[in-house]
Parts: C-alpha cells; structure tokens; sequence
C-alpha cells in the first residue's frame, strides 16, 4: 500500500489534461447600466472589424426576403397571467423576426395542437413552450408530459 501512494504522489497514475477548442462563443451582457449611460459604453478608438467584406449592401439581396427567423411560441392558458407574456413576447417581433403565438387550450390535448399547428408551418427556426412544470414534467393543454429517468 505504500508503494502505491509513493507512486501516485510522484504523478505516476497521472493523466495529462485534454484540451480541446470548443466552438465559438459570443457573450451578450444583460446588465441594465447600458441603457442608463450608453455613451460611457462606447469604445474610443474608431477601429472597425469586418466580418465579411465580400457582402454588399446594395446588391444583398437578403434584404427583400422573407424574415430570417420565424419562431413558434407555444403558451398553455393555464400559465399565471400568461397574456402579459404573450404581449411581450409580440414586442419582440421585427422584421427579420417573424414571431408566431399560439395559445395551448388547456382543455383539448396540448400536442396534437403542437402537431397541428407545425404540420402547416415550414421554414421554423425556433420552437418555444412556455408551462407550468417542474424540472421532469410539463402541462401541455389536457396533457402531462412527464420525463423518465433510466
């Protein structure tokens, strides 16, 4: 027995660390004093990174299509003042941001309207669900979708 703990203190039994390069991240603040004093935010130096300088403005002609993002909120009706949520929600549209609402009626079963509603939609970039649960079960209209663990 000591022999071994002579050996793991000499860093015998050691493996030597992997690193490995995850993918790029970007990190965006929530900090509220942004919008209190923005131009204390504001860089001094006039330097200017282009990402793509193989875009042109003036012949993208991405700008005359559709929204770039269409996402589909699904919101169950049983949530506590769930249209205070769905306001809000609706705010955050622009125009490279199609933002669907769906409200679940929380008498009928919630995924088959789930299912109905993306049969006749293409094209989504995002899928919300906005219940009430805990971490391993979730409301969804007449429904309860439970997790099971294995």
């Amino acid at each position: 027995m000591g022999k071994l703990l002579e050996q793991l203190a000499a860093g015998k039994f050691r493996k030597k660390p992997l690193i490995e390069q995850l993918e790029a991240r970007i990190l965006y603040s929530s900090d509220a004093a942004a919008l209190i004093n923005s131009s204390s935010f504001i860089p001094e130096s006039n330097n200017v990174m282009v990402l793509d300088d193989d875009l042109d403005p003036e012949t993208d002609s991405t700008q005359q299509t559709a929204p770039s993002q269409h996402e589909i909120v699904f919101v169950d009706t049983r949530v506590t003042n769930y249209q205070a949520l769905v306001n809000d929600i609706q705010n955050q549209a622009t125009e490279d941001k199609q933002i669907d609402v769906v409200l679940l009626d929380s008498r009928q079963d919630g995924l088959a309207q789930i299912e109905a509603t993306l049969a006749n939609n293409s094209d989504i970039s995002a899928i919300h669900l906005i219940a009430e649960g805990t971490a391993a079960q979730i409301h969804l209209g007449s429904n309860f979708v439970q997790y099971v663990y294995r």
